[in-house]
């Protein structure tokens, strides 16, 4: 492994994080509607969905 560790960092950061500030707004939209249409019989919904939303705010 010859690069250095901050730039490995950097790769995962850009190719698995990158996108998260994009597409949850989406995700956590569905997962409201799943709660509110399954919620009743499946509480695990609840569990599913984060507290806040901005637990997944990057900066």
């Amino acid at each position: 492994m010859d690069k250095p560790l901050a730039h490995l960092i950097d790769e995962i950061v850009r190719t698995h994080h990158e996108f998260l500030p994009q597409e949850l707004p989406s995700i956590l939209d569905l997962l409201n509607n799943i709660e509110k249409l399954e919620g009743k019989e499946q509480p695990k919904w609840k569990d599913v969905k984060p507290r806040e939303n901005t637990c997944f705010e990057c900066d």
